[in-house]
């Protein structure tokens, strides 16, 4: 049955009709233009033989010219096409370059049109007419039905090449609408023509008629079955056409059919809601089919032959599984091993099916052997089983679709289908067991018990006690296509809280080695993507049952579980921890890619990429992380917001390990794709890191791939992608403007669904993650309902996936989101159209970005620093950044705060951008500020400098002690510049002449004083400068002192500070306060201090005693050294000491996060809260770099250098390490 109309009186609509059947009209049948072929009108052209026919057209053999050589004609009555309003040219050119360079798209030659004479007529029929290449073969209609003599090879590579086809037809970004069984030839190829690496070289498939690619929406949607859909349908006959008799035939022939309906399960879902397949994987998976036709779990010959291969988790060879599972300490999969039932939440491609396929009995039993094949570790594979107390059984929630795979009724026996996959599970593992330790490592009595279960719960099961494990998978696998297709001859007589505990037993009586373990049922991917709400809520609820001997293990989206799942009486929403324990490793891997201010995240992905490096040996030589480099985040936004749309940097913008994890909220199968694509266009990598043109185009590229699948599954998904993506764009456009220090990076969008009709917001919101244009970050046990007013409110962050929006050049950081709520939320939802001005109409504000109310806790992703209030510091849109997108006009809300922000000018801010030693030369420094300083770095410094280039003039400053100055002033003397010194005491005081070219200061050597004055008059005068630090390799107080004074202290913050006294610094007390700037100020204003917490935290707790402040604001650092953990717990203890504190992570060798920090808390105590704002010089050399750059801009009420009564020079920093260089500049 296909989609069918008559020639004579075609008709719109979806009309699913055979050959057979007659046309309403004039009762010629379907077929009749097939059994009537054309006998005129054709010009030069005899038709020959008729080979079957679609919606649009009858395609023919027929003859050309006085040389008869073979062509395919294909007839379409205009009639039909102006019904449906069709260019037949323009369809034919797209024929042409769609199938151009393709191997399963017939190529077109010419078309014409033509008054055609059917056989039988008495008039012509006005008719387009397609001259194709001539296909020898027949209709796959016709193979179908014709399959007695259809071998097993014949059958998989008709497989391969209809997943081939569909491969092709995405990579030319087009859907064919129509790949029925006619429109698809199955062509026996002439011994010239064979086909080297194919399973069978003398057969190839390919579609004949591209009648519908120009069509922008599938006609007809709700009817017409999307181009995976009908290819599954064919893999579905196909594999059940060669299922053989497993007593009789080669073992080649049963595991090739289990294969093909693996395969079509994994496509199976509906045409509107399934998972985008990966067909490649799906290619490999036949063909595995015949390499490891016996034990697909063995160790693969070789590894990966390509660095994507084994994309698809449910698909993947178990071998593989645990060595490409990234879990950091074995912590996550500890975590679901856990006894009783479990919910793992997440993303599509976030890993579920790699954590949860991780406990399969397979992937157990490779890894017990290690490296080495099992077969050859028996005894160790065998304890190391015994061991695990657990039989890890694997189903994907596709087995327990319907026959057509459609979400919207409900199931058929899906607790029998359920029962059944299982126990073939269970024979499976018996089968590896066997393989693995003798026939000795099975019970006789196997599989007596599992046999004897299925016979006395499943109806009409045919199952014999004495069965043998082939026979019984065999029958099994009968069973389980006849429920499938919607028969019910079986049916579980027993509820599943009964059954499934009596198949554990079962499944533990068949082998010593699982004695007394506990079996695992791992049910993958239950989502509303497969199965409707109802069907979710009842399966699950009668799954999630305790008992000691088994559990289930279910895989689901956040989303899913968050709207779906009740609890067990299905009245109310399930909650983690009385129905069910959850286990969200979405929000655990997005918490690691967001760590550390991004690098965990970066570790984390590098570690996916390079397992799967070690495992390809097609790899190049260096590392993922080489190959891919790296660059800021920052940087990024930095160069979409200062280039146009067509300039090359915007092109090549995106590049660089970092961006490679900003596009991962969790889906990991993106980052290897998007990797493999990397690799891909860069050929053969001869050099490191891969160009940025080649990185940044495969972003590109898969961006256009992800946005073309989105399109296909629905219109108006796409649109609020874009509009998402376009609004993030403009508003960094507009804060790069505005302020270039403080660009904003819109990331997600927060909502509260608080009116109108609740449920279908609901539904939109679900749509939207299903489709993953959004993902729910925090889990579904994060809460997220709040009660106002005796109202429930449903609360969700959703944050967008910022790789649908890389066409649209937006940032890669996550820092700034949208919020919706009422009207607003139903207007979005709505008018996808309009997104982008609705998003930009509601940016978050400042006081419902930190938090809701005591009851709601905005995000998880949030920092846990011991302050109530750290989490603004993080994610606070600074009052001044408002968006006011007319300022002739006020905005809606006349909330004073936003009235107020929007008639402020912006503040001018510097930027600072790290550069390569190599690259000073370029800018031409004319000026070297140095020291003749004591440490050995100092003059490694200035050694490195020279060697880069020489300066006209140097400026030395020269200290009391000596040490290495000496020795940098020869450095400099031999360089041939001109050399000034200066005493330390004395002020750092320029010319007012400005050079050609640009000052560089080497701030290794100088005290803060003299690096803040100068850099801040350097700023002032030439508007940039650029400033060299050379790192040591000891710093005092060293790390082991102080881990061993902090693990042998008491848990008591005091007492670990005291143990420490005595290591702290090289520095004498008491201290000295030295002011930086002239005190101009309204003392009687509140005073707010921004100072650091460092390892050397004296200098600040003696600036807190000595002065009085009514806000501090504390950087800490957020390393993970014992001298990192020594500067929070100062931190700490300073905190407890004031009444109005704040403590910010911001990093200590990274002087834009404190450039960062500047701005956000001056805007917010100074410039709107009135406070005088003092600066703490008392963090490490870089901030002090970065406050002198924010001191060029705002207006600090004073700055405060802690200087020591005396050094101690044993306590200097040793040795040296690498050198960094920075350029900073002052924007207007």
């Amino acid at each position: 049955m296909t989609n069918l109309t008559c020639f004579w009186h075609p008709k719109l609509g979806y009309h699913d009709l055979s050959l057979e059947d007659p046309c309403d009209d004039c009762r010629r049948t379907m077929g009749y233009p097939l059994s009537n072929p054309p006998i005129s009108g054709l010009s030069n052209f005899e038709i020959v033989q008729s080979i079957d026919r679609g919606y649009y057209s009858s395609t023919y053999v027929a003859r050309q010219g006085v040389l008869g050589q073979k062509v395919c004609l294909k007839v379409i009555p205009r009639s039909i096409y102006e019904l449906r309003g069709k260019d037949f040219v323009e369809e034919c050119r797209q024929h042409m370059e769609v199938a151009d360079g393709t191997q399963h798209l017939v190529d077109i030659r010419d078309a014409f049109d033509a008054d055609v004479l059917f056989q039988g007529e008495s008039e012509t029929l006005p008719c387009h007419v397609a001259v194709l290449d001539y296909v020898d073969g027949q209709s796959l209609r016709s193979v179908l039905e014709h399959a007695d003599s259809l071998s097993a090879t014949r059958t998989a590579q008709i497989a391969v090449d209809l997943l081939r086809l569909l491969q092709e037809l995405e990579n030319k970004q087009v859907f064919h609408n129509d790949l029925h069984s006619g429109n698809i030839l199955v062509e026996s190829l002439p011994p010239e023509r064979e086909r080297g690496d194919a399973i069978d070289p003398f057969t190839r498939a390919v579609a004949v008629d591209l009648g519908s690619v120009l069509d922008s929406s599938r006609s007809d949607e709700n009817s017409q079955k999307a181009d995976s859909h009908q290819v599954t349908e064919h893999l579905m006959r196909l594999a059940l056409q060669v299922m053989p008799d497993p007593m009789a035939s080669p073992d080649l022939e049963f595991r090739l059919a289990l294969a093909l309906n693996d395969i079509a399960n994994l496509l199976k879902p509906d045409n509107i809601t399934q998972r985008n397949p990966n067909y490649p994987d799906l290619i490999s998976s036949i063909r595995l089919a015949f390499i490891t036709a016996s034990s697909p779990w063995r160790k693969p010959s070789d590894g990966l032959t390509r660095f994507g291969d084994s994309f698809n988790a449910q698909t993947m060879r178990p071998w593989f599984v645990p060595r490409l599972l990234v879990d950091p300490d074995g912590e996550w999969q500890s975590r679901i091993e856990s006894s009783g039932p479990l919910v793992i939440t997440g993303m599509r491609g976030c890993g579920k099916t790699m954590l949860l396929r991780a406990l399969q009995f397979h992937a157990r039993a490779s890894m017990a052997g290690g490296d080495i094949d099992e077969l050859k570790q028996g005894e160790v594979v065998l304890h190391a089983l015994r061991a695990d107390g657990y039989i890890g059984l694997y189903v994907s929630c596709n087995r327990l679709l319907d026959g057509l795979g459609k979400p919207d009724g409900p199931l058929h026996e899906p607790n029998t289908r359920l029962f059944l996959c299982y126990a073939r599970e269970a024979l499976q593992a018996l089968r590896h067991l066997a393989e693995v330790g003798g026939r000795g490592a099975v019970s006789p009595v196997a599989p007596r018990p599992i046999a004897s279960l299925i016979s006395s719960l499943v109806t009409s099961s045919g199952v014999d006690a004495g069965d043998n494990i082939h026979v019984l998978e065999r029958k099994i696998h009968e069973m389980l296509r006849s429920l499938e297709s919607g028969e019910e001859a079986y049916q579980l007589t027993a509820h599943p809280a009964i059954a499934m505990p009596s198949l554990a037993a079962a499944v533990t009586e068949c082998a010593e080695v699982w004695d007394g373990a506990r079996v695992l049922f791992l049910l993958d991917d239950v989502s509303t993507r497969h199965l409707n709400e109802e069907s979710i809520r009842r399966l699950l609820s009668s799954l999630m049952f305790v008992n000691e001997n088994c559990a289930f293990k279910i895989t689901t989206e956040a989303q899913t579980l968050e709207l779906v799942l009740k609890s067990p009486g299905l009245i109310e929403t399930a909650r983690s921890g009385r129905d069910y324990d959850n286990f969200d490793l979405a929000s655990a891997i997005y918490a690691k890619l967001r760590d550390s201010q991004g690098r965990a995240g970066r570790d984390f992905v590098a570690k996916v990429l390079q397992q799967r490096a070690n495992l390809t040996g097609s790899h190049p030589h260096w590392s993922p992380s080489e190959v891919m480099g790296d660059q800021p985040l920052v940087d990024i936004a930095r160069g979409i917001a200062s280039s146009s749309n067509s300039s090359p940097d915007r092109k090549n913008v995106y590049f660089g390990m970092s961006a490679l994890a900003a596009v991962c909220v969790g889906d990991i199968g993106d980052v290897i794709s998007i990797y493999e694509l990397i690799l891909s266009k860069a050929g053969r990598v001869e050099a490191v890191p891969v160009a940025a043109k080649f990185q940044s185009s495969a972003f590109q590229e898969f961006c256009s791939r992800r946005l073309y699948q989105l399109s296909r599954r629905a219109g108006r998904l796409k649109l609020f992608a874009d509009g998402f993506a376009k609004a993030s764009h403009d508003l960094l456009i507009q804060s790069a403007r505005r302020n270039p220090s403080r660009l904003r990076d819109y990331a997600s969008v927060y909502v509260r669904v608080t009116a109108g009709d609740t449920d279908r917001q609901l539904q939109q919101l679900r749509e939207l993650m299903d489709a993953g244009v959004f993902v729910l970050t925090g889990g579904p046990d994060t809460p997220r309902t709040k009660t106002r007013d005796s109202d429930p409110v449903a609360q969700y962050t959703l944050t967008f996936r910022k790789l649908l929006g890389l066409s649209n050049a937006i940032g890669l950081s996550q820092r700034d989101r949208f919020e919706l709520s009422g009207q607003s939320l139903i207007d979005w939802l709505d008018n996808p159209r309009e997104s982008s001005n609705l998003l930009k109409r509601n940016l978050a504000s400042k006081s419902e970005t930190v938090q809701e109310d005591d009851e709601y806790v905005l995000s998880p992703m949030l920092s846990n620093l011991s302050s109530a209030s750290t989490a603004e510091s993080f994610l606070d849109p600074m009052l001044f950044d408002t968006i006011i997108e007319d300022p002739t006009e006020s905005p809606e809300s006349d909330t004073e705060s936003i009235v107020e922000a929007s008639f402020r000018a912006p503040i001018p801010f510097p930027s600072i951008l790290e550069l390569d030693l190599d690259q000073i030369a370029e800018l031409k420094p004319h000026t070297l500020v140095t020291a003749q300083g004591f440490e050995e770095r100092t003059f490694v410094s200035t050694q490195r400098l020279l060697n880069a280039f020489t300066p006209d003039i140097a400026i030395t400053v020269t200290y009391p002690l000596d040490g290495f100055g000496s020795e940098t002033r020869a450095l400099l003397d031999e360089s041939g510049c001109t050399v000034r010194p200066i005493a330390s005491d004395r002020r750092f005081e320029l010319t007012p002449s400005v050079h050609d070219g640009i000052a560089l200061v080497d701030v290794t050597g100088l005290s803060k004083t003299f690096l803040y004055d100068a850099l801040r008059q350097l700023l002032r005068r030439d508007g940039r400068v650029l400033v060299v630090y050379t790192e040591a390799e000891r710093y005092y107080p060293l790390n082991e002192d102080v881990a061993a004074r902090l693990d042998s202290t008491l848990d008591d913050d005091y007492a670990k500070l005291e143990a420490c006294h005595d290591i702290l610094t090289g520095e004498l007390r008491p201290y000295h306060f030295v002011p930086l700037h002239d005190g101009e100020v309204d003392d009687g204003r509140r005073r707010v201090l921004l100072a650091s917490s460092s390892a050397k935290h004296e200098r600040l707790f003696s600036l807190l005693e000595e002065r009085d402040y009514d806000h501090v604001e504390i950087m800490i650092p957020s390393g993970k050294t014992p001298r990192d953990d020594l500067a929070r717990l100062a931190a700490r203890v300073a905190a407890k000491d004031f009444h109005s504190s704040r403590a910010r992570e911001v990093s200590s060798n990274n002087p834009e996060d404190v450039l960062v920090t500047a701005r956000e808390t001056y805007e917010e105590f100074y410039a709107l809260e009135n406070f005088n704002y003092e600066v703490g010089l008392t963090g490490s050399k870089l901030h002090a770099v970065a406050l002198a750059a924010a001191s060029s801009a705002l207006k600090f009420s004073q700055v405060w250098y802690v200087r020591p009564n005396q050094f101690d020079t044993a306590r200097f920093t040793q040795g040296h390490g690498r050198t960094r260089v920075f350029l900073i500049e002052r924007n207007a």
